[in-house]
């Protein structure tokens, strides 16, 4: 055991790098939507907006406290989340170490399995993301760490199991098909022997996830759902459903590696695995994965620890991995070249995340756009994931699949929105959204919707005084710069303008200079004086939202990142 000791400082050592390097990566990561809409909705879920906090009640209450934590230290509440993740991230990678040591009863080999698993693409492009699924990950490598433990059949450390597992479903009520699995795989671990019987556990079991399924309906419909609805109203046997699944493995081609150990140990122990409990337990959950009709990546990464783990646990893998540290320095070398290929494979997908898929033009315009809106205070915002988390009056409406997204359009118009954020999900809302922007708003370039008002001009009677006050008195604001849409019924091409706020108080010197200020762009047709006597149509807004400095779109950076 002795000589080594040089092989698992080299490993400890690798993984020590990894783990420090995932720390910038996991607060400069891209931020998906579906992030930013979690930290947010549970950022206000004791404001007077509703959103159905039941569905993961206890992951909502955990990112609303880690989330008013980090605004506390005037953080962004995203970075807070992150952060909380980032940690979370290495206690599983610590947990997995011990369960697979006490699996595989051999440091080395152990140490050599969590690096397989940290220089997978996903781990550093999901372990540390805010999702329930990661939690859920986290509990179950406790529970399965108390059964491999020392007071495996003690009665606290049942009860323990059963706790965590139970609280599990709060997080998220997916974990009761782990709850099922693991039940199933150590139900002798579980149960005491004589007690029950394994009908009785398991309508014991199905009855429990019943009654939370009646207290939880709108989860079980979203699940129902979701084997004909989402993914972009893909059919359940649609091969798009394995986009993810594909990417993943053409990423990681390693991965076809490790299936050779256990089928060479079948053939040879006639065993597939070194614990017949564990590996039960990993093809459920592959079983689990192919039968759930939404493959999506952070689904992925929670089962592959166990997966990963399940494959390597088998008694060729352990003898001949432990006959080549045994041996020659040309044996030696093989496992050398492994773990330098392994490390390779960390900076590699390290680098790809942090430098090609970052979130800091995300942050650049985010701040851009919430200093932007902190001029109209009493603007009404529709921000469907929380571009500008921490701001009070605006809307954090969900969007998604199997979800009536159609009914916001009914809320834009009841609530009045003044300003909408044309993120990515807005999409779900169109072609109708762009029929409302085209006759109740401006679109203001890039990303931006803001209410106008319209007037009818046709016996010009109206003066610069009516439409200010007009506009004041609906919108409830002042602004420097009005925009302007000015057009005539007899279909003369319409033409957008900056109408300075004070323009009704100019005196005719002032407006002689605008005109020849203007007179230049006039002759191309590229703006025009506002003469409003010369129009029959006036539409006008005081939101002037510029977003030009950032120099990205809102749909382009706030969005899914599936790509990855």
């Amino acid at each position: 055991m002795q000589n080594r000791k040089p092989f698992e400082t080299f490993i400890s050592t690798i993984l020590l790098v990894a783990i420090a390097m995932l720390a910038p990566v996991a607060l400069f990561c891209f931020w998906s939507d579906s992030e930013m809409w979690a930290v947010t909705s549970n950022f206000h879920m004791f404001s007077d907006q509703w959103h159905n906090h039941l569905i993961k009640p206890l992951f909502g209450l955990g990112l609303f406290l880690v989330s008013h934590i980090g605004n506390i230290f005037n953080a962004n509440i995203m970075d807070a989340s992150r952060l909380f993740f980032y940690l979370n991230s290495l206690l599983s990678v610590y947990l997995f170490f011990r369960l697979s040591n006490q699996l595989t009863k051999d440091r080395s080999l152990s140490l050599m399995v969590v690096l397989a698993l940290v220089s997978t693409s996903y781990f550093w492009e999901r372990s540390f993301r805010v999702r329930s699924d990661l939690i859920t990950l986290t509990i179950y490598l406790i529970v399965l760490n108390l059964l491999y433990g020392p007071q495996v059949g003690h009665i606290k450390t049942r009860m323990l199991s059963w706790l965590l597992m139970v609280i599990n479903i709060f997080i998220t009520a997916k974990s009761l098909i782990f709850l099922l699995l693991v039940c199933w795989s150590y139900q002798s671990l579980l149960i005491p022997s004589g007690q029950f019987k394994s009908k009785k556990l398991l309508l014991g079991v199905a009855f429990f996830g019943c009654l939370l399924v009646f207290m939880n309906q709108e989860a079980l419909l979203f699940f129902i759902n979701s084997f004909n609805g989402t993914g972009g109203e893909l059919p359940y046997f649609s091969i798009q459903r394995w986009e993810h699944v594909f990417r993943f493995l053409s990423k990681n081609l390693m991965l076809y590696l490790f299936l050779f150990f256990p089928l060479a140990s079948k053939v040879i122990y006639s065993k597939w695995s070194s614990d017949d409990k564990f590996f039960k337990l990993s093809c459920g959950l592959l079983l689990w994965f192919f039968l759930h009709p939404n493959k999506f990546p952070f689904f992925l990464y929670m089962l592959l620890p166990f997966i990963l783990l399940g494959l390597l646990n088998n008694p060729f893998f352990k003898k001949n991995i432990l006959k080549l540290l045994a041996g020659n320095h040309w044996q030696k070398a093989v496992i050398f070249v492994c773990i330098v290929f392994l490390s390779y494979q960390v900076v590699k997908h390290g680098a790809y995340v942090f430098y090609e898929h970052n979130n800091i033009n995300q942050k650049k315009t985010q701040s851009h756009l919430c200093s932007e809106l902190n001029q109209f205070p009493k603007a009404r915002v529709l921000d469907p994931i929380g571009v500008c988390p921490k701001r009070k009056n605006s809307f954090f409406w969900f969007l998604g699949p199997s979800h009536e997204n159609k009914l916001m359009l009914k809320s834009i118009v009841d609530h009045k929105v003044d300003i909408i954020l044309l993120v990515a999900k807005m999409g779900y809302l169109q072609p109708e959204l762009g029929k409302l922007g085209q006759k109740d708003f401006f679109y203001v370039s890039p990303g931006v919707l803001v209410r106008a008002l319209t007037f009818d001009n046709s016996q010009r009677v109206l003066t610069h005084e009516d439409l200010k006050l007009e506009l004041e008195k609906e919108f409830h604001v002042k602004s420097q710069q009005i925009l302007s849409e000015l057009s005539n019924l007899g279909g003369a091409k319409k033409k957008k303008l900056n109408l300075p706020a004070n323009y009704s108080a100019m005196s005719a010197v002032e407006k002689k200079s605008l005109y020849n200020e203007f007179s230049s762009a006039m002759d191309h047709g590229d703006s025009s004086l506002p003469f409003i006597d010369d129009y029959d149509r006036i539409k006008l807004s005081p939101f002037s939202i510029g977003l030009s400095q950032a120099g990205y779109t809102l749909n382009s950076l706030f969005r899914h990142d599936s790509e990855l």
